[in-house]
């Protein structure tokens, strides 16, 4: 049935079954992941003798578990959030037009990251692109934040512990 949704069917299979696959060895790896190495799941799902893993967010969990998976989308979400306050507060088309580029390229990347996993230079660039989300926040964005509350919250951790 997915050969007629996509472009090829043969890859659309290969996908569908790495993710079948990556759910039934997950009691394997749910923690800690297998680390920066083969999971060796290429005989189950194609006869390889290696894994293709064709998915960032199954080569995240594959890596260093579901703890891992899920600071990887945590970032993700924070960044687009972050983008989102910073375009409200611009006050330059430039900076909005910045933010703009950065946060759709996110977007897109989430979208993508379900048939590409990257590695390397191009996964050194991902976080780049985080850095750079990260630095667009404002002292507006910064201001609105209550230290007031903090501060008391952890006055009175402080005077319990004692």
């Amino acid at each position: 049935m997915t050969e007629y949704f996509t472009f090829s069917g043969d890859t659309a299979w290969y996908r569908a079954r790495l993710i079948e696959v990556a759910i039934m060895k997950l009691p394997e790896y749910w923690a800690f992941g297998y680390g920066m190495i083969d999971p060796g799941w290429g005989h189950l799902i194609d006869n390889r003798d290696h894994t293709d893993i064709c998915n960032q967010y199954v080569l995240q969990a594959a890596y260093h578990g579901l703890g891992g998976l899920g600071i990887f989308v945590s970032l993700f979400w924070a960044s687009l959030a972050g983008l989102r306050r910073t375009v409200g507060s611009a006050k330059t088309i430039f900076l909005k037009e910045a933010v703009w580029f950065i946060g759709i390229s996110l977007v897109a990347l989430a979208v993508v990251f379900f048939s590409v996993g990257v590695f390397g230079k191009f996964n050194a660039l991902l976080y780049v692109l985080f850095g750079l989300s990260g630095s667009f926040y404002t002292p507006k964005a910064i201001k609105s934040y209550k230290l007031s509350t903090l501060h008391s919250a952890t006055k009175a951790r402080s005077s319990l512990a004692f």
